[in-house]
C-alpha cells in the first residue's frame, strides 16, 4: 500500500543488472521521496518524527485540502500522545487556520489494528486510478 520509489527502482535496477548509485544525489532522492508521498500511493502513515515528518504531513494535507490531489488519501498519524502534544489541533481551528472539517483528513491511532482497519476501509473500492 505504501510506496518507496527509490527502493522500487533499486530493485528494478538489480533485476536488469543496472548499476544504481550507492548514495543517490540529494535532488533525485528528494524528488523520489516526495513523489512516493502522493504519486501512486493509496494511503499514508506518519509515525513520530521531526521537521521532515511535519513537512511531509503538512504538504500532503495541503494538497488534499486544496484539491490538488483529486481523491482523498487516507492518512494515519500513529501515536496519539505524540501528535496531540506536537500539534495543537484545536488551537488551529480556534485561530481560523484550519476548519474542523479539515481534521477529518486524517485519523490518529495507537494500535496497528486500528490503523489497518482505517486504511483498508478507506482504500477498499475508492482508489482505482491515479491520484492526480
Amino acid at each position: 500500500m505504501f510506496c518507496n520509489f527509490f527502493s522500487f527502482f533499486s530493485q528494478i535496477a538489480k533485476t536488469f543488472d543496472v548499476e544504481m548509485p550507492q548514495k543517490p544525489d540529494a535532488g533525485l532522492d528528494a524528488f523520489l521521496h516526495h513523489a512516493s508521498l502522493h504519486g501512486g500511493c493509496k494511503g499514508n502513515r506518519k509515525t513520530p518524527g521531526g521537521f521532515g515528518t511535519l513537512d511531509e504531513l503538512m504538504e500532503i494535507l495541503t494538497l488534499i485540502q486544496t484539491k490538488k490531489i483529486k481523491k482523498s488519501i487516507p492518512i494515519v498519524l500513529y501515536g496519539k500522545n505524540f501528535w496531540d502534544n506536537t500539534i495543537n489541533w484545536e488551537y488551529l481551528i480556534k485561530a481560523g487556520t484550519v476548519s474542523k472539517k479539515d481534521l477529518d483528513l486524517f485519523t490518529i491511532c495507537d494500535s496497528v489494528e486500528d490503523a489497518f482497519t482505517f486504511l483498508t476501509t478507506k482504500i477498499t473500492g475508492t482508489h482505482t486510478g491515479p491520484n492526480f
